[in-house]
């Protein structure tokens, strides 16, 4: 059997001081193949934006204001190959929340 599993892993969340941004952080990777024998397996820019969306903390692409949570960076931590910029194995995503009082 199959199976392809994500991998969430939580650096950070939380804020750093009162009235301070809620900063989350964390690093996505995936892996395919039977249990015991997966293989990693490389995503995009656009899937790790998608799996961080739904998994780590929504926000907007292009937020209307200031106010609303924003992808602060999206960088990769394990390249797949320099003939496949675009592709990585481990991603790691900092998402804001500004703080609303």
């Amino acid at each position: 059997m199959r199976t392809t599993t994500v991998r969430i892993t939580h650096l950070r969340s939380g804020q750093s001081r009162p009235h301070a941004d809620t900063v989350s952080e964390a690093e996505i990777e995936m892996t395919t193949g039977a249990p015991g024998q997966a293989k990693p397996q490389p995503m995009s820019e656009q899937q790790a934006r998608e799996i961080a969306r739904l998994f780590v903390c929504h926000f907007e692409d292009q937020p209307k204001d200031p106010m609303h949570t924003r992808l602060e960076s999206l960088m990769i931590v394990t390249p797949t190959t320099p003939a496949s910029p675009t592709l990585a194995l481990r991603w790691r995503v900092v998402i804001v929340q500004p703080f609303t009082d």
